[in-house]
């Protein structure tokens, strides 16, 4: 296995300016392999973060049983103080928003448009971290709504409108209520007709008690794991049934898909390209040293022995290549990471709730192992090939090769 060895790297440096060729041309594949995965990883990560925050939604979200085949509110459950304090004593809950949703109709001088009514805690509805943000405040009580429905009904803070609603009891619900503040919000959906109560408030106009329609819950990392929709299902209502983003918003989870599968196009082809290289080099090589190996046969190496030399440059090659180009995917997406990329999907607004992200990187140890894994396959595959090329070559013919 030494002499092996010693062969191996003997013909790798005979040849050093196609071995540095090929080193270069293998670590640039690993290098955008690796990227390509932290890029797939953290552009869905922050994507679907970005996504449910905008729209008010949680990685899990609980409804009533019957929601959603009927969205009323009187298809709504209890939330008290005692689930309040499960919730954050949960080890696996980092965050939580209850809401009430429901729709309605505002009335306003001689127009009346179809709204969205929301009920929220507004402490968490507009605070740093979210994508609500107050552009004008007044120090009335009142209600909240989009900057859009107060441009288009010239709605200003301290005016007073009429909104009418559906109680939980199936009666009329209508009342007239001055305008709080106005707000902007990465959702253009909610942009549009999208008008905001205090939870409380909200309950109290709805006659709802302390029942609430959806909670968006947030979990470590995002995990939507079966162990933690069990764990979460503990400790909810026994009328409540669990959805994970997945399954509540199929319509996202397709447009994440699509996006991966055109990444992994990209990968796919390095990988190919990868292959093609070692492919087209050890041919090369094998057919320059054709007179070379005739004469190792003829002093009686056997074919294996030769084969397994080839096989042994390429993955000596592979293993430092890929160990390179690795650390050089993780440079380029450190870059990326610190510095995002910014990118629209007007034609996805309404779904992803945001036209513009901020793609940046996430790194897992397991972007390392599979770039590696998957550079010296390819390698190994691409060198088996033309190594077998060896098992053919008989010596006399060999050495008459020039």
């Amino acid at each position: 296995m030494k002499f092996l060895l010693k062969f191996s790297l003997r013909n790798l440096l005979r040849h050093r300016a196609r071995a540095v060729f090929t080193f270069v041309a293998v670590s640039m594949g690993a290098m955008f392999i690796f990227a390509n995965f932290t890029l797939i990883e953290g552009s869905h990560y922050y994507m679907l973060e970005y996504s449910l925050k905008a729209i008010f939604k949680g990685n899990f979200n609980v409804y009533h049983k019957k929601f959603k085949d009927e969205p009323a509110i009187y298809n709504s459950f209890r939330f008290d103080e005692e689930l309040k304090k499960k919730l954050e004593n949960d080890k696996y809950v980092e965050l939580y928003f209850a809401k009430v949703e429901t729709g309605g109709l505002l009335s306003y001088k001689d127009e009346t448009i179809g709204v969205i009514i929301e009920g929220a805690n507004l402490d968490e509805l507009f605070g740093e971290k979210s994508f609500f943000k107050l552009i004008e405040k007044g120090n009335n009580e009142g209600i909240y709504i989009s900057k859009t429905l107060s441009e288009r009904l010239n709605i200003k803070i301290n005016d007073s409108l009429l909104i009418l609603t559906q109680d939980y009891y199936g009666s009329i619900s209508a009342d007239i209520f001055k305008i709080k503040g106005i707000f902007v919000s990465k959702n253009p959906e909610f942009d549009k007709r999208g008008v905001i109560f205090d939870l409380k408030d909200l309950q109290n106009f709805l006659t709802l008690g302390n029942k609430i329609t959806e909670l968006s819950i947030f979990t470590k990392n995002l995990d939507v794991s079966e162990k933690i929709r069990r764990e979460l299902k503990n400790i909810l209502p026994e009328n409540t049934v669990i959805f994970s983003w997945k399954e509540d918003m199929p319509g996202l989870k397709n447009a994440l898909e699509l996006d991966s599968g055109s990444a992994w196009v990209m990968i796919y082809t390095f990988l190919v390209l990868i292959l093609l290289i070692i492919f087209a080099t050890f041919y090369m090589n094998i057919t320059e040293r054709t007179r070379e190996n005739g004469v190792i046969l003829a002093i009686g190496s056997k074919p294996s022995f030769l084969f397994k030399s080839i096989i042994l440059e390429a993955l000596i090659l592979s293993l430092f290549a890929s160990a390179f180009g690795s650390l050089l995917g993780f440079l380029l997406s450190f870059i990326l990471y610190v510095k995002p990329i910014t990118i629209k999907f007007e034609a996805y607004s309404s779904l992803l709730g945001t036209e513009e992200f901020y793609i940046k990187t996430r790194y897992l140890f397991s972007h390392f192992v599979y770039t590696y894994i998957l550079t010296i396959i390819m390698c190994i595959i691409g060198a088996f090939f033309p190594a077998r090329r060896i098992r053919k070559i008989k010596p006399q013919e060999a050495l008459r090769h020039v």
